[in-house]
Order: C-alpha cells, then structure tokens, then sequence
C-alpha cells in the first residue's frame, strides 16, 4: 500500500491531504475537533469573456521591428510596452491586486468554500491519518472515533463516513456567498461578478439512522450519531446553463440512493485501476511507520529516503489523476486551492507550466488525464484566431503567456513577459509526441488542424532579420528574463527570436511534416513548412560555452534565473542529444552548471525542470541532487511543491523526470536506465511508456538490468540499449518480449 501516513493533525492548509475527481476537490485537514474540508471545483472562475486584443499592435509591428533590427533596444522596447499588450487590466498582475477586484475580466480561480466541522469528543486514544493513493481513501483514525473521506469520480460527490460517538455543529464559509440551512443540508450559492460572471452552488448534505440532525441557528447539529455520511457537491455554469442548484440536488440525491458502501469499491477499483498501472521500487528504508513530516525532516538534515522519491512519483500520477479527468485540465494548483484570489490567478500559464503539467502523463501511462489538455487546446486555438487576425493581421492562430476559461489568448499587460509569442505553438508540440505513445490517428487527423493553424499564424508572422538573413519572431523575448543592452545601463526582455521560439518552431514546423506523412494529407502545406523551418536561426554556444538565450551573447541579467529556456531542445524537445548535436548537449551542460552556481531552480518546478534536463543529459547523481533538493526546500508537509507558494506542476515534473531516468525512447530506441543514480543501484520498475506504445518493466542489481520485459501495443521491430548493449527484436502486439 501506498500511503501518506502522518501522527499528528495539521496545522494549516499545507498539512492537509488532497481528494479529487477531476472536477471537484477537497483538502481535508484532519483536525480531532474543529475539523476543515476545504472544498474546490475546477470550473469555479470569477471573470469572463473580454475584449483583450489591441489592434493597435499591428500598424506598430513594422516600426517595432525596425527599431528591433537597428539594436535600438530602448526604442523597440518602448512601443512593445505600449503596443504588444492586451488591452485592458489583463491578468491583474497575475492576481496580486490588493482591492480583490473580483470584477477583473480575466478572473481568479477561487475556493469553493469550507466546511466546519466543530466536534464535542472526549480525549482520543490515538491519532493516525493516511491518504492512500492506490485507493483515493483518506482515513483518520482517533481510537474512539474513524472518519473515511473519498471523492466519487462516478457520482461528483466528495463523501465522509463518521463512526463513533458523533456530535458535531457544521458551518460552511466563503466570502460574498448566500449560505442557508435547513434540517439536514447547507446550500451556498453566488452569482458572480454582478451578473457578468456565471452561477455556482455548492451543496452539503448530512444522512444518519441512529442520530439527530437539526437546524440550529446558522449551523446543522448532529447529536448521538454512531454514523454520520456527509455528501458535498458543487456545480457551476461554466459549461451547462443548467441550474447548478438543480444539479447538486440530483447529484446527491442519485448518490444516496447509491449508497456509500458502493459508492467507496466503486471508487476504490476506479483509482486503483489506474494507479497500479505503473510503480517504482528503489532501494532503502520503507520508513512505513514514520510520519511523512518526520522523513521530510530527515531529508533536511542529509537523511536519503529513496522510498520518498518512490512516493512522489506516484504522488504525481496521483494528483493528475485527481486534477484531470473531465472538464478543464490541471492549472498551476491543479484544482486545490483555498483562496478567492488564487495565486497568479490560478491560470493556465502556457510559457512552461501547463506543458510540464503533462509531461508524465503518456510516460508514466496515464494517458487518458490528457484528455481535458486537448479539449483546452481546442478551445485556446478557436479564440486564438481573433489574437491573431486583431492583434497582428495574420492567419492561424496565437496564444502568449497566459490562458484562462474565459478564451483569453492575447499578450499580457506588460511585454516583458506577456509578449511571449510561442506559448500556444509550444502546446501544440504534445499532439504528436501525444501520438507517438498512442499511434492513435484519428486523434493525429482531429488535431492536425490545430497545428496547422498554429504554423499558419507563424508563416505569416515570421520576419527576415536584415541581420542575419534568418526568418525570425519578432517581437517575442525569453520566458521571463531580461538581458542588459550592449553599452548602456539599460535592460529590456524585448528580442528577435530567443532560442526558446526556434526551437518550438523547428519542431513545430517538423511535426506538420511528420503529420502529412502519415496522414497522407496537405503534402505542399508540409514542404512549405520545412522551408521555412529551415531559415529559422540555428540554436548556437557563446561565451562560457554555454546555449545561448538570445540570437546575440546578451549578458542576463538574472545569471541564476528559474526558467531553463533555451535548454527546451534538450527536454521536453528533442533536438539535442548526444548523439547527433555533441557540441549543443555540452553547451546545456556549461548552461545548467552556470544557472545553478548563480543560484538558479529557486523553485520548485525550476527544480524539477533541471531534474528532467539532468536526466536527459545522463547524469543520474546531479539528477538526484535536485530531486532531494526539491524535498527538502521546496515540498510542503503535504508532499505538494512550492514555488512558493504552492503550485503544482513541480510535483507533475518531478513524476517526469524519474521517468526520464529510469526510461527514454526519444532517439529512436528504448534506454533502459539512462540516468541510474548511484544510490539506486537496486531497484525495479514496471509499467512506464515508451514511445511506439511499448510498456516497460525492469529489475536491476548492483546497477545492471537482471531482467527486462517489454509489453507491445502494436507489431514491428523493437531497439533496446541495456547494459550497454543494443537489441533489436520482433515484437507482435501484446505478446510479452523478454530482453533480458
């Protein structure tokens, strides 16, 4: 079993354990007697559609652009700061306004709320709490008292059991929220943004045979209860114009009937089908009676917990599973958070965290959570169109730095960040590595269009630099640095063509190629592409022989700086490897080693960026380095990472880049143990993804594979590189290959 096991009640929101289905979730703190379940849904955004696009930006392209060309950095940046921006307040500096201006169009995803639960309970004889990620179960265990949490993914209902002696008074709070309580249920309700937002409920409901319940005053009481099953569901309007009242009213209704005992097998089949899929067993202590707070402070002081890191690898498939299973897909807490203005909004930002979300989604096979990132991308490349007709009188269509439910695709409100002109292009680029784990090609043919208007908004956007010669973005600028200007004191973001837009380009334009290839389709579109992919500058080494970030050796002003932009080729791309571009992978090895010695990966998902790229640059024991660094500075007593304060997708990252280490597939063949650490010389794994659809297991001993087994989904010749051998085999689909 799999669990997160704690002795103590938390004390705050970062010690509580994470329930989801998807579309609702709950942090349940664990409290003996003022128990909180906080509650979200992930479609709950104040905000709404708006009118961001600045069609002024496009009669200033050409005037941008010369000043670009003509190193006239101050001037480019300038009108860039006037003129490639959205209109309006954006995202309201990423959610940190201190009126809390809930009528900000762009919106903040917010809490759904919390429930009180204020027990009358003697003294407690124990104290356990486990959330048992195999089955989705949180149980709390206080001797004379047991309480079971779960979150349906079949009925949209978080469910408690309570067995004991149970009384208990129940109030639920939120800000601007009408909350009212009748015998046996609370309802909380709102319509948001004065009439300009959408509608959403939330619904408690309290069910017991043996005890009282009763409205008392503004809270529900529960008196001698020996069990007490409380059913919590919330709806909104974001996708229905049903009522969301009449929905929570069904929704329970349909659960009771249910009942919770079906309810929890159902449930617990549902998660555990899923979670088993895949596993990890590394060598060590399995520290099973040792509170996680406890192994984290271990960790602290040096301690290795390779059971840890075991842990958190599932921990991440856990959450995704939990995050993404229906309507939106994971967003930068993936759908827990407590607050009304959640942390930058709580958005989709699209310059590297919604992407690293899903980095492990096909590897460590859970490629159906992709669903929800593709019906998203859909929808951002739909209103992407009018960003790329108003905001640059080009074809296709463009998303920047950040995205919301609500279609916003156009800049931010300040160029030095939110002019980042590749994010939706980069999101296209897990279409066809999507497909590559699949070789689905119905999916292929349903999203090729989204790529092809991706590659259409650049054909037309696309400049030559008089420079260089070379078809260049500009304006764009690397994500989210600055460079000081040559002979001046000045700074500016303000470039053509940083490192990080050729490469998504180059694969872009690649992946049409590929596309119509197997498709069979839009051949000349295609050959086109490769043409101008072609005339993209080259991604080169400068001083310090280093990847440069920028079409010239700028100097950064951040040496330290968290994003890893232009080592994108390496990982998640794959356009540098060892192999066949040796002096680009050295140049990523001089660009990690300068970042981290300046202090950078100061967060958490940085940290977890610079695992993965480790990984990809074989080097198991720097790897390592950062993963137990990512533990120890910057996880939380939940296990949830932290930038600070927590954002989810270093947890998602680091579920990736152990993948990466003990798997890769992206040169062509299956590496088993590519970035094995020396202190996991023993060890196995099964169930990870290669590409081709092979499902991967391996044990290994003294830091050589003893045995290998490759599960194919489809016929043809299989390479493996074990021990530093390489097989080629035959493989039929679903007929168990043994390498070793």
């Amino acid at each position: 079993m799999i669990n997160l096991y704690y002795k103590k009640e938390s004390t705050n929101w970062n010690e509580a354990l994470p329930l989801g289905n998807g579309n609702l979730g709950a942090m349940v703190y664990g409290r003996v007697r003022d128990e909180i379940i906080q509650l979200n849904e992930i479609t709950l955004w104040s905000g709404h559609k708006q009118d961001a696009d600045n069609e002024e930006c496009a009669k200033q392209l050409p005037l941008i652009r010369e000043r670009l060309f003509a190193k006239d950095y101050n001037g480019a940046n300038e009108l860039a700061e006037k003129y490639m921006i959205c209109k309006g307040r954006g995202s309201g500096e990423g959610g940190t306004l201190p009126d809390k201006d809930y009528d900000l169009p762009y919106g903040y995803y917010q809490t759904a709320g919390e429930l009180h639960l204020d027990f009358d309970i003697g003294d407690i004889t124990k104290y356990s709490r486990t959330l048992n990620l195999e089955s989705g179960v949180m149980n709390i265990d206080l001797g004379i008292q047991q309480r079971t949490h779960f979150c349906s993914f079949a009925n949209n209902v978080t469910v408690s059991k309570l067995v004991g002696d149970i009384c208990l008074a129940a109030t639920f709070t939120r800000e601007n929220v009408t909350v009212s309580y009748t015998k046996d249920t609370i309802t909380a309700s709102e319509v948001m943004d004065k009439g300009k937002g959408i509608t959403y409920c939330t619904m408690i409901k309290f069910l017991s045979d043996t005890g009282r319940i009763y409205k008392r005053g503004d809270s529900i009481a529960v008196d001698s209860s020996d069990e007490l099953y409380i059913y919590i569901t919330t709806y909104t309007t974001t996708f229905s114009t049903k009522s969301p009242k009449t929905r929570c009213t069904e929704t329970i209704k349909k659960a009771i009937e249910k009942g919770f005992t079906a309810l929890l097998y159902e449930n617990i089949a549902y998660i555990k089908e899923r979670m088993t899929k895949a596993s990890i067993s590394l060598p060590g202590n399995k520290y099973t009676k040792v509170s996680i707070i406890d192994r984290i402070k271990k960790m602290q002081k040096g301690d290795l917990d390779n059971a840890l890191v075991s842990l958190l690898f599932q921990y991440g498939r856990y959450l995704l599973l939990c995050s993404s299973n229906d309507s939106l897909p994971a967003n930068l807490q993936g759908l827990w958070a407590n607050e009304m203005q959640t942390p930058w909004n709580g958005d989709y930002h699209i310059n590297i965290n919604l992407q690293m979300n899903y980095w492990h989604c096909d590897t460590a096979n859970l490629s159906p959570c992709y669903d929800p990132y593709f019906k998203f991308l859909k929808f951002v490349a739909e209103n992407g169109k009018r960003t790329a007709k108003v905001q640059y009188d080009c074809r296709g269509w463009v998303a920047h730095t950040i995205a919301n439910p609500w279609g916003f695709t156009s800049p931010g409100e300040h160029a030095s960040w939110g002019s980042f002109i590749c994010g939706g292009a980069w999101c296209c680029l897990h279409i066809f590595e999507h497909y590559q784990f699949t070789k689905d090609k119905d999916f292929l043919a349903e999203f090729y269009p989204i790529i092809k208007g991706s590659a259409e908004f650049f054909e037309d956007f696309l400049v030559r630099d008089p420079n260089t010669g070379y078809m260049v973005t500009a304006p764009s600028n690397s994500p989210e640095i600055a460079y000081h200007i040559p002979g001046t004191d000045d700074t500016t973001a303000i470039c053509a063509s940083p490192t990080i837009d050729n490469s998504i380009l180059y694969q872009l334009f690649t992946d049409v190629k590929n596309i119509s290839e197997i498709l069979d389709i839009d051949k000349e579109f295609a050959d086109k592409m490769i043409k101008l992919r072609d005339e993209l500058p080259p991604i080169k080494t400068g001083k310090y022989d280093r990847i440069m970030e920028w079409q010239e050796d700028y100097e950064e002003t951040d040496p330290g700086h968290r994003h890893m932009s232009p080592l994108i080729g390496l990982f998640p791309i794959n356009l540098i490897t060892k192999s066949k571009t040796p002096k680009l992978f050295d140049g990523c090895k001089a660009f990690m080693k300068r970042r981290l010695e300046n202090g950078g990966a100061p967060t958490g998902w940085s940290k977890a960026w610079c695992t993965n790229l480790y990984a990809r640059l074989f080097d198991g024991d720097e790897a390592l380095v950062m993963i137990n660094e990512l533990l120890s500075k910057s996880t939380q007593n939940n296990l949830l990472n932290t930038h600070p304060p927590f954002q989810i997708d270093g947890n998602f990252g680091v579920s990736s880049a152990i993948c990466e280490m003990l798997l890769q597939s992206h040169e062509g063949f299956i590496n088993i143990l590519p970035a094995l650490p020396k202190k996991w010389h023993t060890g196995s794994y099964s169930g990870l993804v290669a590409r081709g659809g092979y499902e991967v297991s391996a044990i290994w001993d003294n830091c050589l594979v003893t045995s290998c087994t490759i599960l194919p989904k489809f016929d043809g010749e299989i390479k493996v590189f074990v021990n530093k051998k390489m097989h080629t085999i035959s493989a039929t689909k679903d007929e168990l290959v043994i390498v070793i």
